[in-house]
């Protein structure tokens, strides 16, 4: 694993979760905690889940489906705003 750690970490993070020894959200929580600002809203924009996107899915912009943790990010954003 150590090598892992080191050549791939992000898999090295599904592992830990695949192992049990993390969930998501714990996971989520850790990465926020270390990103700064900047790039949690390179992070946000990038995978489309900026204010924008959000407005567009919130007006019916978006037919197709869209995943669990889209919509939920989606109105996390709104019930801040």
């Amino acid at each position: 694993m150590r090598d892992l750690f080191k050549s791939n970490p992000i898999e090295y993070a599904y592992n830990l979760m695949d192992e049990g020894r993390t969930n998501h959200s714990e996971l989520l929580m850790a990465c926020l905690k270390w990103m700064s600002h900047d790039q949690i809203r390179d992070m946000l924009h990038e995978n489309e889940l900026d204010p924008d996107d959000c407005d567009a899915f919130d007006e019916g912009y978006y037919t197709d489906e869209i995943s669990k943790e889209e919509r939920f990010a989606c109105e996390m954003y709104n019930e801040s705003h």
